[in-house]
């Protein structure tokens, strides 16, 4: 929301600043939506890569573009080229999809080792198995949830004035 006011030169102390602080949410809703309209974008593009090169592979470069973007949203000189990073931010975000496959993975793995252990297979097995992902699943969910509470929580106190 800040950084709005920087991009703009407005100044909530300022009379006739263009962004104050009644209106710089706006702002920061813009950044926020630029962000998810390209991770919607991008999501079967990465999905497809994924199955392609590989998840490792996948991973990397996202992690890569990722911190090439987010220096250049931070360089931004004005606010359109800021949302235009923001929005090629999202575009290379694949982590997400790519952490929730390996959970589901962990899980089926897990799932195999402990069926090879028994003799008798039943047909409980599949709900089992079944249950095992979506506990997977649920778990990166909720570690990314507290990590969106938590990241703008810390970073908010590490830029506030003492």
């Amino acid at each position: 929301a800040y950084y709005a006011l920087h991009l703009l030169g407005g100044d909530g102390g300022r009379p006739g600043g263009r962004v104050t602080e009644d209106t710089v949410g706006v702002y920061a809703g813009l950044f926020g939506c630029a962000f998810t309209l390209g991770r919607t974008i991008g999501f079967r593009p990465w999905r497809s890569l994924r199955r392609r090169r590989g998840e490792r592979s996948a991973l990397l470069l996202s992690l890569v573009l990722s911190a090439l973007l987010s220096v250049a949203f931070g360089a931004a000189p004005s606010l359109p080229a800021a949302v235009l990073a923001r929005l090629l931010l999202g575009l290379s975000s694949g982590v997400s999809g790519a952490v929730k496959r390996a959970a589901v993975d962990a899980a089926r793995a897990e799932h195999r080792r402990r069926r090879a252990l028994m003799v008798d297979h039943t047909r409980e097995d599949a709900a089992v198995l079944e249950e095992r992902e979506a506990a997977a699943t649920e778990r990166v969910l909720g570690v990314m949830a507290w990590g969106m509470a938590a990241g703008p929580l810390f970073g908010g106190a590490l830029c506030s004035d003492p």
